[in-house]
This record gives C-alpha cells, sequence and structure tokens, in this order.
C-alpha cells in the first residue's frame, strides 16, 4: 500500500514541477476520460492490487483502515491538483494535459474504490473540490429536467420548489463542504423524482405521491419542514369546525404513517427525521383541536344554559361593578382563592343583576382584569356605606 500511495504521489508532483513548453498528444486510444498511456497505466495496476487485498487481508479491520488511507490520500490530491492554476491556455499544453489526465485517473480511482468497498469506504469525507465541481453541473441539468417533467404534469409549484431545493442548495454551495453521503443522497432522490416524473399521465394525485416519497425518503431539511406545516396547518385550519379540523389531521396523520421509510438518516443527518417530526406536530394539533373544542362547547353551554334558579342572588350592582367589588375581595384576601378562574365562574353563576340574568364568564372576566373608573369609583362608595353601616351598628 504504501508504494501505492507514494506512486500517486509522484503523479501529482510530475504535475506540480513539469514546465509548459511541450505538447502532448499521447491520449490512450480508445479512453473514456482522455487518460494518458502513463496514468492509465497506473489505473489499471491500482485497480487491481485494490482487488487483491481484499483477499489478502483476513482481519476486516486492516482492510479498512488500508481502504480509507488511500481514500484520503486520493481526496487529498484531488484537492491538490485542483489548486494548481492552469499557467498555458494551449488546449493541448503538457501541464494541462497532464493535470487534467491525473485529475481524471485520481477520480476514477476513488469512484472504484466507493463502488468495490462500499463497507468501508468513508461517507463522511469531504468531497474533493474538483468533484464537487463536477456534480454541480450535473445536479443543475438534474433539476432542469426535473422540473420541466412535473411542471408538465401540474405539479404544485411551491411543492416543486421544495423538493428541489436540495439541488439548488447544493449549486449555490449552501452547506460549508458536502460529505460523499450527501453527494450519494441527492442522486438517490433525483432517481425517485425521475421515476416519478416519467409515469404516464393518469388519473392520480402528483402532489400527495410526491410528498409521501418526500416523507420516505426523509428530506428532512429546514426548508421541507416547514413547507410541511405549514401546508398542513393551512389546510385544517381552513375548516370552520372543530369536527372537520379533526377529520383533517386524522387524514393527515394516517397519509403520515403509512409512509414506507427508504431513508432513515435523511438528507440532515442531524435532525430528527421528517417522518418523526410530523407525525408528532400533528398529534399535539390533534390535542389542542380537542381541548380547545371542549372548552369552547363547555363555556358555550354556560352562557347559552339559564342559569336563573332559585337559589339565584340579584345584586343592584352592575357587572362591572361587582367584577371590581370581587377583586378587592380577593386582593385584600378576604375571599381566599388560588383560581380565580373558579371564583369567577362562581359568581357568574350564582349572582344576577338588575340588567343581567345570565352573567356572561366572559364579559366579568374581562371587567375583573381591567374595571373602569365608574365602577372603581362605584365600589369606593359601597365600601364607604359598608363601614357607615359597621359603625352604626
Amino acid at each position: 500500500m504504501e508504494n501505492l500511495l507514494k506512486q500517486l504521489e509522484k503523479v501529482v508532483s510530475q504535475v506540480q514541477h513539469l514546465p509548459s513548453d511541450h505538447q502532448c498528444d499521447d491520449r490512450t486510444p480508445g479512453s473514456k476520460n482522455g487518460i494518458l498511456n502513463p496514468h492509465y497505466t497506473i489505473l489499471t495496476s491500482h485497480k487491481g492490487y485494490l482487488l487483491s487485498i481484499a483477499v489478502f487481508y483476513q482481519s476486516k479491520e486492516k482492510l479498512k483502515y488500508c481502504i480509507r488511507l488511500y481514500q484520503s490520500t486520493l481526496t487529498r490530491l484531488l484537492d491538490k491538483l485542483h489548486q494548481l492554476k492552469d499557467h498555458c491556455s494551449r488546449e493541448y499544453s503538457k501541464i494541462n494535459c497532464l493535470k487534467q489526465s491525473a485529475i481524471q485517473m485520481l477520480s476514477e480511482l476513488l469512484s472504484f474504490l466507493r463502488k468495490q468497498f462500499p463497507a468501508y469506504f468513508d461517507c463522511n469525507l469531504k468531497v474533493p473540490e474538483v468533484r464537487y465541481l463536477h456534480h454541480r453541473l450535473k445536479f443543475g441539468q438534474i433539476q432542469k429536467e426535473i422540473e420541466h417533467k412535473l411542471i408538465l404534469k401540474n405539479i404544485n409549484p411551491a411543492l416543486l420548489a421544495t423538493i428541489t431545493h436540495p439541488f439548488a442548495d447544493f449549486q449555490q454551495k449552501k452547506k460549508r463542504y458536502y460529505t460523499f453521503r450527501d453527494i450519494s443522497y441527492l442522486y438517490g432522490w433525483a432517481e425517485k423524482l425521475d421515476v416519478i416524473a416519467r409515469q404516464p399521465h393518469v388519473e392520480r394525485d402528483l402532489d400527495k405521491e410526491v410528498s409521501c416519497s418526500a416523507i420516505g425518503y426523509n428530506l428532512n431539511s429546514e426548508t421541507c419542514i416547514r413547507y410541511f406545516l405549514q401546508f398542513i396547518g393551512k389546510s385544517y385550519r381552513s375548516k370552520t369546525s372543530s369536527s372537520d379540523q379533526l377529520q383533517k389531521l386524522h387524514f393527515y396523520t394516517k397519509c403520515v404513517k403509512q409512509v414506507f421509510i427508504t431513508s432513515p438518516e435523511g438528507y440532515n443527518p442531524k435532525y430528527e427525521s421528517l417522518h418523526i417530526i410530523l407525525s408528532r406536530w400533528l398529534k399535539q394539533e390533534i390535542k389542542y383541536t380537542r381541548k380547545s373544542s371542549r372548552d369552547n362547547h363547555s363555556l358555550s353551554g354556560i352562557t347559552a344554559t339559564p342559569q336563573e334558579s332559585p337559589g339565584k342572588q340579584k345584586t343592584s350592582m352592575s357587572v362591572s361593578q361587582l367584577a371590581c367589588f370581587v377583586k378587592n375581595l380577593i386582593d385584600t384576601g378576604l375571599i381566599a382563592t388560588n383560581n380565580k378562574e373558579e371564583t369567577l365562574r362562581f359568581f357568574s353563576n350564582h349572582f344576577s343583576t338588575q340588567n343581567t340574568e345570565n352573567i356572561s364568564i366572559f364579559s366579568l372576566r374581562s371587567k375583573f382584569f381591567k374595571p373602569d373608573n365608574n365602577s372603581i369609583s362605584t365600589t369606593k362608595e359601597n365600601i364607604l356605606k359598608l363601614l357607615n353601616s359597621i359603625q352604626k351598628n
């Protein structure tokens, strides 16, 4: 392995120190990537050696160490070549010709390594810059093709922008760097979208199909999470009744639950899966909607049900004055309570005024927390009357 790595180092060193005044056209006949004869020979010999070490090393740990050492060397050397500037503009200048040939050779070795040793390949390693540029061009083409096909099938524009944003983000290099795992994930997502886009136009819910694919492939980016939460929220809140809202929420819960997860790690391995985030959010919304429905039903029952009964006490105070009076009783400790809401509900249920037989809990609560000046003045007068009455007795 050490000799192989030295050989690769030598290739890069030759490119660095070679004068640019020689011409070359000795490309290997029939080679796909235009690799020069010397490099093609190295490429072939290295592939043979890499296949042989899989048999030679019986220890998986040793094999893993060798593969990752070789991978990190290829990555480092590719970045080193990328940093070299083209010193001559002529098409077949020796330095440019050797540089491109070396890049193609190292890139092919890297692809070969990943294909032959997927269990030992470090997918979390940073992709070399020259390979990032290669994939950036490809993802630009892929995005245009997918968008064109899905637009013809009348997909929701907002959904289309959401599911293709990973390709756009990659081209804009939104992340500080991209790993081999990121590249593989994006190609996998592109393949899934292409399959959907190629299907014949039949009676089917394309938006639902694409959305389920995004959840199943765990497209757990912030953009995607935000889109689904806003879409579902707007959809169920457009219903006027609580029962219709709950029915809509249960429908989305069922759809999410039935999705088959194909990529557990997802777009962002640091985040929870999109499936878990949506499931938990839907559960919370259902719980909140049910509670709100019960509370509204209970309160509407209180206000709508006549509370006039033999035990209901009339008072000469208005609702505002009663609220202010009760507030002072609580504030001074004459009524000890840890639950002001229940105390107000008690007065609402058991008292009536000259003009109001059934005091609304909403009205009493509002005036309790924000007493007006007239009610405060009247309450003072009433308390003074109580004091005068006590003094006379």
